[in-house]
């Protein structure tokens, strides 16, 4: 497919292409990803948020080392390329009226980097970091993650109280059911709204990295979005793995718990992709089948771009 004259604009909450950009040692501009500016060139405006996230396989002291790697490499690179970093609503409305094309918010997947240092939730803040998901596998310092019946800890407690008063938009995806209720209780205590960046409907496919109707209900009611995740298990049950129409059905169980807080949030870099999708030069495609689904452009346009933007002008400190 052409990445030439897309006419459209498009918003995606999560993306893991900064680590693998990193790990490389490639560029954003082009590369061996799901995601370069050459293959986002198209576009007419396009924001990503885009997660620094820190394997497993290190300790918390040896996260948080990467995690700065990782972020000075994608500052440099964002720099070079003229892709504006968004940590204000009016960095988000100052790009918009721009003729600035490639815009990215900076997210963490995984905060149990702090390492026990609550001051550091303010630290990344101050670096710019918008959203963090608390936690993505296991049982962590901060606490259970999805498949575990385990909350969050004291540390995950205040960790998230700390996103809650300094402007970080805390991210249920990967969370326990436990720990994703919680951190919403946290956030409704706050008068913050929440976001799952990547996790689809649990009614289409009963999976535990999926949100349940209750679940996404009270995200929407706290003003809260949901991104739709490219992730085959997270899609379909099929052994063969996933295809494209498999997004469909997650995006109208959601408009019709709740219309208007659907997007995408694809995981690009971060999993293997459904059968024919290749990377972020597909997403044009789905208009036809949203169209196909009876699917108006006008709910077309919000699920690629306005239901998220409106979100983080709302949002963003």
């Amino acid at each position: 497919m052409s990445n030439n004259g897309y006419a459209m604009k498009y918003f995606d909450l999560h993306c893991d292409t900064a680590l693998s950009v990193w790990k490389n040692n490639e560029t954003i501009f082009e590369n061996s990803c799901h995601i370069s500016l050459k293959k986002t060139a198209g576009f007419e405006k396009y924001i990503q948020l885009t997660a620094i996230f820190t394997s497993p396989s290190l300790s918390d002291s040896e996260g948080w080392k990467q995690f700065l790697w990782v972020y000075d490499k994608l500052i440099s690179d964002a720099r070079e390329n003229n892709v504006q970093i968004i940590r204000s609503r009016e960095d988000l409305m100052q790009f918009y009226r721009s003729p600035q094309k490639t815009a990215f918010i900076i997210s963490i997947e995984d905060v149990r980097i702090i390492d026990g240092h609550l001051e550091r939730i303010k630290e990344l803040f101050d670096r710019g970091i918008r959203v963090i998901t608390p936690v993505w596998g296991g049982v962590s310092s901060i606490g259970g993650a999805h498949g575990h019946d385990t909350g969050l800890t004291k540390l995950g407690r205040d960790a998230v109280r700390a996103m809650a008063e300094c402007g970080i938009i805390p991210d249920i995806s990967h969370a326990s059911r436990i720990t994703a209720g919680e951190i919403m209780d946290i956030c409704e205590e706050y008068g913050v709204s929440p976001i799952a960046t990547h996790s689809n409907s649990c009614t289409v496919r009963d999976h535990t990295r999926n949100l349940t109707d209750e679940e996404f209900i009270r995200l929407t009611k706290l003003g809260g979005i949901a991104g739709i995740s490219l992730c085959p298990p997270h899609l379909s049950a099929e052994e063969n793995g996933a295809i494209p129409d498999d997004v469909i059905p997650h995006i109208l169980k959601y408009e019709m718990l709740c219309p208007a807080h659907v997007s995408f949030g694809c995981d690009f870099d971060g999993t293997d992709l459904p059968h024919g999708i290749d990377g972020i030069e597909y997403i044009p495609s789905f208009a036809e089948k949203f169209a196909d689904a009876g699917i108006s452009p006008s709910d077309s346009k919000k699920i690629f771009f306005d239901t998220a933007y409106q979100f983080f002008a709302k949002n963003l400190p």
